[in-house]
């Protein structure tokens, strides 16, 4: 069965996408969704979720737009180059024959525009940029480039968005439209074809989660009464009964403290976020006890089940009411629904940073989750206090382990910075392999 994706964009757009998505027409379903103003992309998105496998937008404001409705990595749009730029260019000033001095642009990133102007030894002193990430509304960038022509600063616009274009053509105001190249079209769809089929192969796979609720034998031992201990025991198979039902699941139950629950990948993550939280919460709610959940996926059962004991490993070493997850590469992710969740792996290919690792006494595990939170971080580097902070341990273990990667080549102090209150200036480490200098 071919994977059906939603094309979203004004009807230039999608007929423009439509016939390049041809090419790809023996690996999947195209399903065209023509819109006026980029901001019906929300509603088309929620309309059709159930129905479609991979969203393709038109450019970055619809898929901006409706990026938080739609699926992790199953949105992808076409970018604005510099190759989009040219035929622009070419248009104004070989079919229209006018200037290409005073322009104004909007959409395209800065970059992209001072490049191509160089490379064709034009000049830029007098071009108007409006790049931005994300989305404008149209009025807004309408308003840019109205009162940039209305107080002659420029005698051209030109607009990646649809409707702007319109509006400003309406006003009499000589305005150009920049699209995506047929070239860049295909570049996306073959990426958003194969994520399509990497998708389906993935809810294919098998989903065991692991729940474990704790002092749940301590908890019944101090009941007087057999009957409210069965009662509670009742209570708890109604919550995971409901949660199961709603992932076309089924489940059995090991002790009075572990149920173990299967289902697919795919309907597990059709389902919101809050319905897994919920969950716990309902056996928090119900047993005033800490629960830990592991999820893990895999190709077979066998797989699923040891990665879902592996996160549960990782939830009951975290903390309580913890989500973990470990996918079928053996990737740990987690703590899910924490702000301070990161994804990490097992494993280390590298014999010599595994040698490094046993004289610095630091586990694999240990040195990917390290490398894991200073990739979060964003800046190439971090402190104790931020692994701490990030890790769930004491600062004094995670200076420890930074000082211990140092020491072994395998972590380097790249500077300091002094708390907010008083103490001592904080190291801050860059952590990975350090190349011996000559």
């Amino acid at each position: 069965m071919k994977n059906r994706i939603g094309i979203v964009g004004p009807q230039d757009s999608v007929d423009l996408i439509l016939e390049v998505a041809q090419e790809f027409h023996d690996r999947i379903t195209q399903v065209p969704f023509v819109y006026t103003h980029s901001e019906e992309a929300k509603d088309i998105v929620l309309d059709h979720k159930d129905k479609i496998d991979v969203w393709f937008f038109s450019g970055q404001a619809p898929y901006a737009i409706a990026e938080p409705y739609i699926k992790s990595k199953s949105g992808f749009y076409p970018s604005l180059t510099g190759f989009s730029l040219t035929k622009v260019l070419l248009d104004i000033s070989y079919r229209d024959q006018k200037s290409l001095d005073r322009l104004s642009f909007d959409t395209i990133p800065a970059s992209e525009v001072m490049e191509t102007f160089s490379e064709l030894h034009l000049q830029t002193k007098s071009l108007e940029l409006f790049p931005y990430s994300g989305y404008k509304p149209s009025e807004e960038l309408f308003q840019y480039h109205y009162d940039l022509y209305k107080q002659n600063k420029v005698d051209c616009c030109i607009t990646g968005i649809h409707s702007v274009y319109k509006k400003l053509n309406e006003l009499g105001v000589p305005s150009y439209r920049l699209i995506p190249t047929k070239m860049d079209i295909r570049d996306k769809m073959l990426i958003a074809t194969q994520r399509s089929e990497i998708m389906q192969f993935q809810s294919s796979q098998i989903s065991i989660l692991i729940l474990q609720i704790h002092e749940m034998s301590h908890l019944i031992s101090k009941s007087n009464v057999s009957f409210d201990a069965h009662r509670l025991s009742l209570k708890l198979q109604e919550i995971v009964i409901e949660f199961a039902e709603k992932i076309q699941g089924s489940f059995i139950q090991q002790g009075i403290e572990k149920f173990i629950i299967f289902s697919t990948r795919g309907t597990l993550e059709d389902q919101s976020n809050q319905s897994i939280f919920d969950l716990l919460e309902k056996i928090k709610l119900i047993t005033n006890l800490p629960a830990n959940l592991g999820i893990g996926y895999g190709i077979t059962v066998v797989d699923a089940e040891q990665n879902a004991y592996l996160a549960l490993n990782h939830a009951n070493q975290y903390d309580k009411n913890t989500i973990m997850l470990v996918d079928e590469k053996g990737v740990v992710n987690g703590p899910l629904f924490d702000k301070n969740s990161i994804s990490f792996t097992r494993r280390i290919h590298d014999s010599e940073v595994v040698d490094k690792l046993q004289l610095a006494g630091v586990n694999v595990s240990t040195y990917t989750k390290v490398l894991a939170v200073q990739e979060k971080l964003r800046n190439g580097s971090l402190s104790a206090h931020e692994l701490a902070k990030w890790l769930g341990m004491t600062q004094r273990n995670a200076r420890r382990i930074l000082s211990d990667l140092e020491k072994h080549g395998l972590a380097q102090i790249v500077g300091e910075e002094v708390p907010g209150t008083r103490g001592r200036p904080r190291r801050i480490f860059k952590v990975g392999k350090v190349e011996d200098t000559p």
